[in-house]
C-alpha cells in the first residue's frame, strides 16, 4: 500500500508482468483475477506469487463474479465479450493505481455505478497528474485504457517499459529481485507458503480506506 515508495510498487508490478509471462507459457491465456488479495509478497518484497489462476476461470465459466469485486471488473466483462491477457493488463492497472492512491480508481460507490465507470468514466480524471511521474501517469492511463487494443499487448510488452522506467536496461549494477513464481496450486498458496517456510504479506489497503469501502 501506501507505505512503500513507487519504485518498489513499479517494481512489484514488474514482477507480477513476469509472473503472468510465465502463466501464459504454462498455458494458462489469462488470469482475470489480478487484486491484492491475490498477490503475495515475501516480507523482503522480493518475490512475488500470484494466487487463484485456476480458480479465477473455473469461477468465470460458472458466471460467479463475487471473489473479483466490482472495483476490479474489466470492462469486457461487463459488455460480457471474451477477456483475455489485454484484461490483465487493466486489472495490473488498478492494482497499481491502488498501491499509489490507496484505494482503486473506481470505487466507493454501489456496484451498478461502479459498472458504469469502468465502461465511461476516462481513468485519466482519476490521475492527479502532479502526483505522479508523467511517463507513469501515461504508463497508468494506457493500462486502463477501456477498450483493449489501446492497452499494452502484452504482459512482455508493459514489463519492457517497467524495466526502462526502473532503470534495468540501462544499470548493469541494478540488481533485479529474485524472479520466482508459485504455479502449482495456485490457489493454495498458503499451504505452500508454510511448507516452504517463508513468511509472506499480501499488498494491504490502509485501514481507512477498508473502512470507507465497508
Amino acid at each position: 500500500g501506501q507505505g512503500i515508495g513507487l519504485l518498489t510498487q513499479l517494481g512489484i508490478v514488474f514482477q507480477v508482468c513476469k509472473g503472468l509471462e510465465g502463466l501464459y507459457f504454462h498455458h494458462l491465456p489469462y488470469h482475470v483475477a489480478i487484486r491484492p488479495s491475490n498477490i503475495f509478497l515475501t516480507t523482503d518484497l522480493r518475490t512475488v506469487k500470484i494466487a487463484d489462476a485456476l480458480v479465477a476461470d473455473a469461477f468465470l465459466q460458472n458466471g460467479n463474479l463475487n471473489f473479483i469485486g466490482a472495483e476490479y471488473y474489466t470492462p469486457e466483462l461487463i459488455r460480457e465479450i471474451p477477456q483475455d491477457h489485454r484484461s490483465d493488463i487493466y486489472q495490473l492497472g488498478i492494482l497499481l493505481f491502488e498501491m499509489m492512491v490507496g484505494h482503486p480508481p473506481f470505487c466507493f460507490k454501489v456496484e451498478d455505478e461502479i459498472k458504469d465507470e469502468h465502461l465511461h468514466l476516462n481513468a485519466a480524471t482519476r490521475v492527479e497528474a502532479s502526483l505522479l511521474h508523467a511517463e507513469v501517469k501515461d504508463m497508468l492511463i494506457r493500462m486502463l485504457e477501456k477498450n483493449p487494443s489501446g492497452r499494452y499487448a502484452s504482459a512482455t510488452e508493459l514489463g519492457e517499459e517497467l524495466s526502462h522506467l526502473l532503470g534495468y536496461d540501462k544499470k548493469q549494477q541494478v540488481q533485479v529481485p529474485n524472479l520466482r513464481f508459485d504455479f502449482a496450486e495456485l490457489s493454495m498458496v498458503g499451504k505452500n507458503t508454510r511448507e516452504k517456510g517463508e513468511e509472506t504479506l499480501a499488498i494491504r489497503l490502509p485501514a481507512v480506506n477498508n473502512r470507507a469501502r465497508g
